[in-house]
């Protein structure tokens, strides 16, 4: 029998059924305490609890390990769960970490007493997928990642209450200069906390392109300044560099970590325009140089939170808000993302401007965020560099889809 194509509206995958486990167990872990719950199929379900100290865990890895389990699944609690995930893993245990908002989203009676219970029933069933948890360097990687980016959101909001105590005291340098942080902004501000009141000695403190607008300081720099707000600039002033040496070190560690093991990877993310080497490597820390654990690209935006949330009714498809996902690199790819449509002669420039024609300019950048996460997806399992095609090549690739699209039997 001749088989026939599928037609535009015909969807045809694989289907792909989780087998249920013979015996499983759930861990319902808490700061104090974690009870769990082994189970398998004509058996009577066996529940213990225990203690978080070390002893304690290595007493319920014994256990599981005991009881011949075949996997477990644990809800990520906060930061709880990481110990108990370390001694299973090495004790050769499958490990599952659940995302609780999934697991909330499956009916079924769940209350602090059962649980681990409930988690070991969505196991063994195959109900529940485990999340992506890196291992090795990645992970050391990903740490340091995230320790710099908490450093930068602390050094922002230092920065932040900078700027409002020049504007109480009625300072306004910050309409004169965008940044206060340059060397500039940060000698006058430096020299406004030591208790400095000559504005001409202030004003001399610019520097570079500043010094074009000396008028406009003087102006800005007639003040109010208290000693309670000098105060607060200097202790200010240390926090925010204490802050830039801790980025520092952690950039240094970061660095070599990335050198030693994600040289290649670094270097094709970094080729992306827009992409910088400090980017690159964080991208790297949260996604991996390996893209198997994503089987599409369009599953790694997912994944990322970059992707529309779905919402079909009666055959129309309503718009969503984009769904949670890693609230590390959405920000980043974002900025990213921000950084190359800035110049206007780059491929994703153009193809912003030909989205924020119909939507708004922050849901277009998400588009590029989404598009450029592809891109990198796209990258790392060709082991290929990125080609800048310019504007013009954006421009190129649409007449020849308008071209393609008007011929004769192309739907």
């Amino acid at each position: 029998m001749k088989q026939t194509q599928p037609t535009q509206h015909e969807v045809r995958e694989e289907a792909d059924f989780l087998q249920p486990l013979s015996i499983g167990c759930g861990l319902d872990v808490h700061s104090k305490n974690i009870e769990g719950c082994i189970m398998a199929k004509g058996q009577k379900a066996a529940l213990r609890s225990f203690g978080t100290i070390t002893r304690e865990l290595r007493e319920l890895c014994a256990w599981i390990v005991d009881a011949k389990v075949e996997a477990v699944a644990i809800e990520s609690t906060g930061i709880y769960w990481y110990g108990i995930y370390q001694l299973l893993t090495e004790a050769g245990i499958a490990v599952k970490l659940l995302n609780p908002a999934r697991v909330k989203q499956i009916p079924g009676k769940k209350t602090d007493t059962a649980d681990c219970k409930w988690l070991c029933k969505l196991l063994m069933n195959g109900l529940v997928q485990g999340s992506f948890i890196p291992q090795g360097p990645q992970r050391q990687l990903r740490e340091l990642t995230r320790l710099r980016f908490k450093y930068v959101n602390l050094g922002s909001q230092t920065e932040n209450r900078l700027l409002k105590i020049l504007e109480r005291a009625n300072i306004k340098i910050r309409s004169v200069m965008s940044n206060i942080t340059t060397k500039s902004g940060m000698a006058i501000t430096r020299a406004l906390a030591q208790g400095e009141t000559d504005v001409e000695k202030l004003v001399a403190l610019c520097k570079g392109k500043l010094r074009k607008k000396a008028d406009r300081m003087r102006q800005a720099l007639d003040g109010l300044l208290t000693d309670e707000d000098r105060l607060q600039l200097r202790l200010l002033i240390k926090d925010q560099e204490y802050y830039f040496s801790q980025i520092d070190e952690v950039e240094r560690l970061t660095e070599s970590i990335a050198k030693d093991h994600f040289a290649e990877p670094v270097e094709i993310v970094d080729s992306i325009y827009g992409v910088g080497s400090t980017s690159a490597i964080s991208i790297i820390a949260e996604i991996g140089a390996d893209m198997s654990q994503f089987e599409t690209a369009d599953k790694l935006a997912s994944w990322s939170g970059l992707s529309p949330g779905n919402k079909e009714s009666g055959g129309k498809r309503r718009n969503v808000r984009t769904i949670k996902g890693n609230r590390y690199i959405k920000p980043m790819l974002v900025q990213v993302a921000w950084t190359a449509v800035r110049a206007k002669t780059t491929y994703w420039s153009a193809q912003f401007y030909m989205l924020s024609k119909r939507m708004p300019a922050k849901k277009a950048i998400i588009a590029i965020a989404r598009k450029m996460l592809k891109m990198i997806h796209h990258l790392l399992l060709s082991k290929k560099k990125y080609v800048e095609l310019g504007a013009q090549g954006y421009w190129d690739q649409v007449k020849n889809f308008a071209q393609n699209r008007l011929k004769p039997g192309i739907a």
